[in-house]
């Protein structure tokens, strides 16, 4: 049937290159003049954050598994876990790409308290 730990190290793999590849955009964007910014940090900014990484880890997963049989409830579960991480981490990515270009410190205080809502609220979600 189904290899679990298999589709646990893809699944961790593709976390480990999304986190590769924010660094270096990350990178990228802090040697940037800042106060003229370029057409490339939109399409960067488009292409790896938010709904195309999602995408791309559908289509990862929708690869992996058959879809004419059941789906087990714990592959399901680690989809959405997988998704719920992709979120968070392009969030905080884009919090700092934000802080990066920012120099008012009302919005770093803003940007700040919605990432601790935000994750507070997701935490209180789950345990009710």
């Amino acid at each position: 049937m189904y290899n679990y730990q298999k589709l646990f190290r893809v699944s961790s793999g593709f976390i480990l290159l999304i986190f590769i590849v924010y660094i270096l955009i990350l990178f990228y964007l802090y040697t940037l003049d800042k106060n003229e910014p370029s057409l490339y940090i939109g399409i960067v900014l488009t292409l790896f954050f938010g709904q195309p990484m999602k995408s791309m880890y559908e289509f990862l997963f929708d690869n992996f598994v058959n879809f004419e049989e059941d789906v087990p409830k714990n592959f399901l579960r680690l989809k959405r876990t997988m998704k719920y991480f992709i979120d968070l981490i392009s969030m905080a990515l884009m919090t700092l790409v934000l802080l990066l270009f920012s120099y008012n410190h009302l919005i770093v205080i803003a940007i700040l308290v919605f990432m601790v809502g935000f994750c507070s609220l997701n935490y209180w979600s789950h345990k009710i």
